[in-house]
């Protein structure tokens, strides 16, 4: 028994080592939650081929992952696949594809608006509802780039001049985030990875795809996917537009 959950350990290590990045294809965007302009969380999305340079398409049998867009800048188009570095949130600083500087979004540094947008995401997550799902993302659109104000509310650039939905969201947002000297921000940054697009990976769009964020999969997914491989470990040894989103 010791040894077997030492060949556990190392295979989920193995498998966390080796998840630096992964193929996106979206496939959907169901329920279609919108803004009425744009398409909001989840989009759905199927991950495949994992810390490989070859796209391997996926199957019927391919499970979806609802990721968050934080990049209005850019775009995307239905069955688009791109490969994307996973970076952890603890390590987004510096990493990611949005910074708030220069943007004019309601973000004061990147620290902040991905803490921001951390925190964001989680209380989506605890109530998903298709009113929560378009106010929180354009908040989260709105911490990097005054364009999604300016889509939405037609208010110029001004960042003050958001709707009163994005503003009492970011103020409860950058209250949480400041707690503690901001340890709760970056707690809630340690309960994400963020999915950022290499640039000339993509196929079937045009331009740079969005920066998307995710859930940090549950333990129990990790034993599951340690448990199947232990069973291929034993099979081993006994048989040697498109629309625009």
């Amino acid at each position: 028994m010791r040894k077997l959950m030492l060949v556990l350990f190392v295979l989920m290590v193995a498998v966390a080592a080796r998840a630096d990045t992964v193929w996106l294809t979206i496939e959907n965007v169901t329920p279609g939650n919108n803004n009425g302009s744009y398409y909001v969380y989840p989009y759905n999305f199927a991950l495949t081929s994992p810390n490989s340079s070859t796209y391997v398409a996926p199957t019927s049998s391919t499970s979806l992952v609802p990721l968050i867009c934080d990049d209005f800048n850019d775009q995307i188009y239905l069955n688009e696949y791109w490969e994307a570095t996973v970076t952890p949130g603890s390590n987004i600083v510096g990493n990611g594809q949005m910074d708030s500087s220069g943007l004019s979004g309601l973000a004061t540094s990147q620290l902040q608006g991905y803490e921001d947008a951390a925190y964001l995401y989680l209380q989506l997550l605890q109530n998903p509802s298709s009113a929560n799902s378009v106010n929180i993302n354009e908040t989260i659109w709105a911490l990097f780039s005054s364009n999604a104000n300016n889509t939405y509310n037609n208010n110029g650039l001004n960042p003050s001049t958001y709707n009163s939905a994005v503003q009492s969201l970011y103020t409860a947002a950058t209250t949480a985030t400041a707690m503690n000297g901001g340890l709760a921000g970056l707690a809630d940054l340690s309960q994400v990875v963020f999915y950022t697009p290499i640039a000339n990976t993509q196929v079937g769009g045009s331009g740079l795809p969005q920066e998307f964020i995710g859930s940090v999969p549950e333990p129990g997914s990790l034993l599951l996917l340690g448990a199947g491989l232990l069973g291929m470990v034993g099979l081993v040894r006994r048989k040697p537009s498109e629309e625009n989103s």
